[in-house]
């Protein structure tokens, strides 16, 4: 089953232990939704009534989503979240095992007893093909309640159009028992459990959908739908490389005309030759000396005369 991944759970306990399935029963989870082909693959409008019954006080309720269905992203958006028996109905988003989470509630404030929440949104690219015909295949609740949950009901719109032959399965992922009921009449399927369903069971409605309606995703839809992370990954090196181009042009290249540049060295400030001839070597030698001799002509302490040796045969200095 597709696994719409409902997780609603009581949330936050008073003592910060974990939840006990039998502290929070799903009384009824209510379920519209609406199929158009605003999206090609298929656009749905669904609000969700989930009513409940907090044994103990809770802050409220998790909700998560999918974020992809047959590899392909559900752009997930949230309309609104409603409290009708005045719960808080605040919420927050966060990602988790590739799921949207919506954690419902106050933080600090509880609730008891029975309580509802309506949740409205819309996901997209939610028709498969099964040999090369378009359908729907829905999980209401979602296989990922770890609560019971007492009865589902659905009812599914077809804009524009007419259902084709309708199914309808219960149980955990896989399960191909039917302890439901669907009626399919024209523009509208509804489907409702016979049974209660345990922790992690779920109504899964199946709808043959009319050709012609929808359209398979190509590749073209593929690079939209994913067109910011591809941006992103060719923009981001683009931009890097076209800094370290512009950074060198500017201050990496040798300047024109200036050659070979040959590296010089001078002694160390406040250190004489013999001093550093010492620490190279380790001891004074004879081109320490003349180094230091030379040294001292140039702070003017001596004076280095040049004298022309004369001799019989030849003149030299």
């Amino acid at each position: 089953s597709l696994g719409l991944m409902i997780v609603a759970a009581a949330w936050w306990l008073a003592g910060g232990t974990a939840q006990a399935a039998d502290e929070m029963t799903i009384v009824d989870f209510n379920s519209d939704l609406t199929l158009t082909n605003s999206d090609p693959q298929g656009h749905l409008h669904i609000v969700e009534t989930i009513s409940v019954d907090f044994a103990v006080p809770r802050h409220g309720i998790l909700r998560a989503i999918p974020s992809t269905y047959q590899k392909q992203p559900l752009q997930l958006a949230i309309t609104s979240v409603s409290s009708p028996s005045g719960a808080p109905s605040g919420y927050t988003k966060e990602t988790s095992n590739g799921n949207t989470v919506l954690k419902i509630g106050d933080a600090s404030q509880t609730v008891t007893g029975r309580q509802s929440y309506v949740i409205d949104y819309t996901v997209r690219n939610v028709v498969r093909w099964f040999d090369g015909r378009p359908q729907l295949y829905w999980d209401i609740n979602g296989d990922q309640w770890d609560s019971e949950t007492q009865h589902v009901t659905a009812t599914i719109h077809l804009s524009g159009s007419t259902f084709g032959e309708s199914l309808c399965f219960t149980g955990a992922y896989g399960s191909s028992a039917q302890n439901c009921t669907v009626h399919s009449e024209n523009d509208m399927v509804s489907a409702s459990t016979t049974t209660s369903l345990a922790a992690y069971q779920t109504l899964t409605v199946a709808a043959k959908l009319p050709e012609g309606v929808f359209v398979a995703p190509t590749w073209r839809d593929w690079l939209r739908e994913h067109a910011v992370e591809l941006g992103l990954a060719i923009l981001i090196p683009l931009l890097a490389g076209g800094w370290s181009v512009r950074k060198w042009w500017r201050d990496g290249r040798d300047l024109k005309g200036r050659g070979v540049i040959v590296p010089e060295y001078g002694p160390p400030t406040g250190v004489t030759p013999a001093e550093a001839g010492v620490i190279d070597g380790y001891r004074l030698e004879s081109r320490d000396l003349t180094a230091t001799l030379v040294d001292l002509a140039i702070r003017k302490y001596v004076r280095i005369i040049e004298v022309e040796k004369k001799g019989f045969l030849s003149s030299g200095n």
